[in-house]
């Protein structure tokens, strides 16, 4: 979980919305 934005291509299953 370094960046926010690397985490949501790794896991396309969460949304940007679940990410932050």
């Amino acid at each position: 979980m370094e960046d926010v934005e690397e985490v949501t291509f790794i896991k396309g299953d969460f949304t940007e919305n679940e990410v932050y």
